[in-house]
């Protein structure tokens, strides 16, 4: 439904679902975004997470597909990141180097034992009182590379870390509207399956339970229908909100002087969405 253009804002509605409904077919979304847009570190760690989400007794086939999907993401990144491993000399005695990268402060064992990284072009700034030093480098897929950089004293104080130079551009109406249409679609088909798989539970339910007695495999079928029921109802939820408010965007257009932001929220039985339009 997106362009590749569009997916930094998939990215964001993935998140925002994931956010509401943490099951692993949100977290596999969000994982696989970032990996083709190339945040392999982040991908990993979300694969991960979503590998180690609590599985549940008679979980659904597209939740344990989900995990799968997973695993399979973060195995398939793993070798493509990055290590960056910085040496600062030159510290004057008594004072402590504080190190960036990309304008993220790093902690010490990071600096001392390596970083992983998204291969490309990285900034790296170190500063101890006046003392200062920069660099760029630039890593490949699986580089394992180690940078060193020597604290200089100016007669300069030292200039300040500039914010950045230009702000992420945010999406228009339209396609806002498309990706909540997405995210609509995902939550409509993940309904339909646990909805159908609720059906085909009510009738093995029926065969294990004449007469209100259940057998073993009856009971086994009782308990684990709950979290299907309540993953149905959110999935719906999720689903409805998210192709009415696509489609309300992506109909109404851009206006001009307008900026709109809509955000998934939780309502009482399940999960909406905020549309907020500022003039």
């Amino acid at each position: 439904m997106s362009q590749k253009g569009d997916l930094p804002g998939a990215l964001q509605a993935y998140r925002g679902a994931y956010a509401i409904v943490r099951v692993p077919t949100t977290g596999a979304a969000v994982a696989r975004t970032l990996k083709v847009l190339g945040q392999l570190v982040e991908a990993k760690k979300v694969a991960d997470e979503v590998v180690a989400l609590e599985r549940r007794e008679g979980e659904p086939g597209v939740l344990t597909r989900a995990r799968d999907e997973a695993a399979q993401i973060a195995k398939d990144v793993a070798p493509r990141i990055a290590t960056l491993k910085l040496i600062v000399r030159g510290v004057p005695q008594g004072a402590s180097a504080r190190v960036d990268l990309d304008g993220r402060e790093l902690g010490s064992s990071e600096v001392s034992f390596g970083v992983p990284v998204d291969p490309g072009s990285h900034r790296l700034t170190a500063t101890a009182g006046d003392a200062r030093a920069s660099a760029e480098v630039t890593l490949g897929e699986g580089e394992h590379k180690t940078v060193t950089l020597g604290l200089r004293t100016s007669g300069a104080p030292a200039e300040k870390r500039a914010a950045p130079a230009t702000k992420p551009a945010k999406s228009s109406r339209r396609t806002i509207g498309w990706v909540v249409g997405g995210v609509g679609v995902l939550g409509l088909a993940t309904a339909g399956v646990t909805g159908a798989m609720l059906l085909s539970r009510d009738s093995e339910i029926d065969d294990n339970c004449p007469d209100k007695r259940c057998n073993a495999k009856g009971r086994e079928l009782i308990d684990g229908s709950g979290s299907l029921m309540l993953i149905n109802g959110i999935a719906w939820g999720v689903g409805v909100v998210g192709l009415a408010a696509g489609g309300y965007l992506v109909l109404s257009g851009d206006s001009p002087g307008t900026e709109t932001a809509a955000a998934p929220v939780l309502v009482p039985g399940g999960a909406g969405l905020s549309v907020v339009r500022g003039f």
